[in-house]
């Protein structure tokens, strides 16, 4: 199949999805300022997609590009550009 065409077909299954995600989020407390000064989190975004898409080579498409990855975090070697080029815009 061609690649183009596959991405439009994944896209078209995820259009309109809705995904529950399992994650966890830890806050890190500074008890000398008494204040928070980190928040860590994650998500398994992989069983989700995994489920509404049925393998995990369609999953990685997916991902091959995503400016998230399959644990939530944002990807910021993709996102920095993107910020900067609207930055440039503005």
């Amino acid at each position: 199949m061609d690649p183009d065409t596959r991405h439009v077909q994944i896209a078209a299954t995820l259009r309109g999805q809705s995904f529950v995600l399992r994650g966890s989020v830890r806050f890190v407390w500074d008890s000398e300022h008494c204040k928070f000064v980190d928040l860590h989190s994650q998500a398994d975004m992989i069983s989700p997609l995994l489920q509404v898409l049925g393998n995990i080579e369609d999953v990685s498409i997916v991902f091959s590009e995503a400016l998230i990855a399959p644990d939530c975090k944002v990807v910021v070697e993709r996102i920095a550009p993107t910020i900067v080029h609207a930055a440039w815009a503005e």
